[in-house]
């Protein structure tokens, strides 16, 4: 779903259309639709959804297990779990755990589309800070800790965003 950016999708909302439409973009070309310039060999996109903070199952919170469920239908890897400090989400611990637990590893990075929500759309950002992944989709995003203790914990907004490093990386 692209409004016409060319920095990427940025939506609080979108219709089921859109939804579809985006859905329909992340689905993987089959060998037979692959352009002459891909290899059949190319792997294969990783999905890896970030929730925002809070605690509880991931897979039972806002929309993360539905559209983990949707994408499996349609043959995409997804990674999605609880994540550690759930209420804090501290970088420190939801970098690692996002490069290894859904990831898989570091060396996944540069196939994983990272979508993160609210605190998992800052992780995502400072994810690609870092790293060269394949797609990052942010929803409810924000910049700042908005002057909450909670959010300031979290570490994400004790520096300047890098955004050039996260255009390039993205």
């Amino acid at each position: 779903v692209n409004k016409g950016t060319t920095e990427g999708l940025f939506s609080t909302h979108c219709t089921q259309e859109e939804l579809t439409e985006l859905l329909a973009h992340l689905r993987l070309p089959q060998p037979a639709e692959l352009p002459a310039s891909r290899s059949p060999a190319a792997p294969a996109a990783r999905v890896v959804i970030v929730p925002g903070n809070g605690g509880g199952s991931v897979w039972d919170a806002n929309w993360y297990g539905w559209l983990a469920l949707q994408l499996r239908d349609r043959g995409v890897t997804v990674g999605l779990k609880d994540m550690p400090d759930p209420v804090y989400a501290r970088e420190k611990k939801w970098l690692p755990f996002i490069i290894e637990s859904l990831a898989g590893g570091e060396e996944e990075l540069k196939n994983t589309i990272v979508v993160g929500h609210s605190s998992g759309a800052a992780a995502a950002m400072r994810l690609s800070e870092q790293h060269r992944l394949r797609g990052v989709v942010l929803v409810a995003a924000y910049t700042s800790d908005l002057g909450d203790a909670t959010e300031r914990k979290s570490g994400y907004f004790a520096r300047p965003w890098e955004w050039a490093r996260q255009r390039a990386n993205a």
